[in-house]
């Protein structure tokens, strides 16, 4: 998310494709096919202090953003599996790029190009759970160059590599199980030459592939194309729809299906998109901001940054608040040293983030090194062991920053859906042509691009998913947001609930958003037979003049069916009257209407004043 003032949106929308590679092999029982597209992925490599994309100056000091380290070990998400690809020898990266023009059909686009030193260079491609069927091409491999790859199953046992020219071609082809690649013509290549090309084929299951360079030739440049591979597990359908998270529904209204926003401050809110109403739930008073918000609803934590108003490089910091203990936490000081990835010229600042499928999609914004070179803003899967620690981080999505002097995205915000990234791109220069939605495939690695077919307009803004699956697009109001198309503008009211303390201030538009939450609720303690339907309990949201008992009840969920199981949730027996003729406010009554059908709206006053009959005793 960047902080900026932005126009108001109309609901039009243009779409246009970007195909991901034809995918050659099929996937056996239990196996879906995946694929790493370097179109939508950023492999960074140490170009030297001060020097583009990777460097960065302050006043007199120059340093890199990327070490050799990050450069030599990276992370990339291939479906829900992964693989690592390591260089044995630092400068070998040259990034994704597409100078190798002469592409074959099946692997277009982007590619990674490296460029070895020295004979016995090694790259290798280490997949986290074993593969079938894994796939790619080399490019450019001419010049006297020689190429061994092997490829071995998880117990390390040598497998068979099929390695394929394309014809006509220079190359020759031998070896086995491994195959060695020799152009022995030492002819020249253009980038538009596709006869150094070999398709590479191991039908598994494997676990590691090895490219190693042998000879170098006189020109050792060659290109590595997307990875396709077939993979255990899928990504799920519906998956918000399984926690428990669900909004109460009662016999006259139901309660609202939030999500959680904050404006241009500190303070967090819950939002119901069906009205624009938002409700104040906390605030952290360590910077000016809070940002890239991500609620893992299983465990009731927020996990957000901090930031000011001006952009802080060194901040790394990633945030948590624990909605059962009401409790701000640090999770991680600094990303980059824990989970091994680079932040760029805004730290964690000004970017995105959203929780799906138990991880942590954490963006982190690329920026401009200069009027011709930029970086790619990046998403990063972050996994979590059983305490909830982030223990390894794979990246999932990157795009490019700037063209030129021209920004081309701007983080609003990320949300992550039944297996798809939605990218929320609020990019303006004199208009808002750049603004646009992206919906990334995670698992083929395929995009589809709604672009903004009125550039005067605003086009997109925060994000925000509630329980039902629906999602939405918020500014100043909150829209619907299905496949580039926003409607139905609600503007934003902030709602004080009577009895409360006064809460923050609503300030400017809204500065992110985030995945479905449901509130703590006060649940009554009927009978068990007075509550069939789980999700319509006696309850009702908070206020402290509307309550079940003499307190108001912070709960998840409904605890028991006495009077003892909660805090003092009911009255169990009728008291005694005292002799006399008197009055009295009586509470019972209202005590077993909200003991029976919920109550959802926020700051009701109830009170049943009568006058009893004498009673002698």
């Amino acid at each position: 998310m960047l902080k900026r003032n932005l126009t108001l949106v109309l609901t039009l929308m243009m779409v246009s494709l970007v195909p991901s590679s034809k995918i050659h092999a099929q996937c056996g029982i239990g196996y879906t096919q995946a694929q790493a597209n370097w179109d939508y992925l950023d492999y960074y490599y140490n170009s030297g202090p001060n020097v583009a994309p990777y460097g960065y100056r302050v006043g007199m000091s120059n340093f890199n953003f990327v070490s050799n380290g990050m450069e030599q070990s990276q992370n990339f998400a291939l479906g829900p599996n992964k693989f690592t690809i390591a260089t044995s020898a630092a400068g070998m990266v040259k990034g994704d790029n597409a100078m190798h023009t002469g592409d074959i059909a099946g692997y277009t686009g982007n590619d990674a190009q490296f460029l070895p030193s020295g004979a016995g260079q090694t790259i290798t491609i280490t997949f986290n759970a074993v593969v079938m069927n894994a796939n790619f091409t080399l490019y450019d491999v001419d010049r006297g160059a020689v190429f061994t790859v092997s490829a071995a199953d998880a117990a390390a046992a040598p497998l068979a590599v099929t390695a394929v020219p394309q014809g006509p071609t220079i190359l020759t082809i031998a070896g086995a199980p491994f195959k060695t690649i020799s152009d022995l013509t030492n002819t020249n290549l253009a980038n538009t030459d596709n006869r150094g090309t070999v398709t590479i084929n191991v039908a598994g299951p494997v676990k590691t592939i090895v490219i190693a360079a042998t000879t170098l030739g006189a020109d050792a440049n060659f290109w590595l194309s997307d990875i396709n591979a077939c993979v255990t597990g899928t990504f799920p359908t519906n998956w918000h729809q399984t926690l428990n998270n669900q909004p109460f529904t009662g016999p006259t209204q139901n309660q609202p299906d939030y999500f959680l926003i904050t404006p241009d401050n500190n303070s967090t809110y819950m939002m119901d998109p069906a009205t624009g109403n938002v409700y104040f739930l906390f605030t952290d008073a360590a910077k000016t901001y809070v940002n890239s918000f991500a609620y893992d609803a299983t465990n009731k934590f927020l996990y957000y940054i901090s930031e000011n108003v001006s952009l802080d490089r060194t901040n790394k910091q990633l945030k948590k608040y624990d909605f059962n203990t009401n409790t701000i936490s640090v999770v991680l000081a600094d990303v980059s040293a824990t989970l091994g990835f680079p932040t760029f010229n805004a730290g964690v600042e000004s970017a995105s983030a959203a929780f799906y499928n138990d991880n942590l999609y954490l963006g982190i914004e690329g920026g401009q090194f200069d009027a011709t070179n930029s970086r790619e803003s990046i998403v990063f899967r972050v996994e979590f062991d059983a305490s909830h620690n982030p223990i390894a981080a794979c990246q999932v999505f990157a795009t490019p920053s700037y063209n030129g002097s021209t920004i081309v995205h701007d983080w609003a915000d990320i949300l992550v859906k039944d297996g798809a990234l939605i990218n929320y791109n609020s990019a303006k220069n004199t208009n808002y042509v750049q603004s646009n939605y992206t919906h990334f495939n995670l698992m083929t690695g395929a995009a589809t691009v709604y672009s903004n077919p009125i550039p005067g307009s605003k086009f997109s803004g925060q994000a925000g998913l509630n329980y039902s699956g629906n999602m939405f697009m918020i500014y100043d109001s909150v829209w619907d947001y299905n496949a580039g198309v926003i409607s139905n503008r609600k503007k934003i009211t902030k709602i004080n609930i009577v009895g409360d303390p006064a809460s923050p201030a609503w300030v400017g538009n809204a500065g992110d958003g985030s995945d479905p939450f449901r509130p703590k609720c006060d649940f009554g303690d009927a009978p068990a037979t007075f509550d069939p339907n789980p999700v319509s309990p006696a309850v009702h949201e908070r206020s402290e003049l509307v309550r079940i008992g003499a307190t108001w009840d912070r709960e998840w969920l409904k605890r028991g069916v006495s009077g003892t199981d909660d805090v003092d949730d009911g009255i169990f027996f009728m008291p005694f009257l005292a002799p006399g003729i008197v009055s009295y406010t009586v509470q019972v009554a209202v005590l077993i209407i909200m003991a029976r059908r919920p109550h959802f709206v926020p700051g009701w006053i109830i009170t049943i004043t009568t006058f009893l009959t004498p009673v002698r005793v």
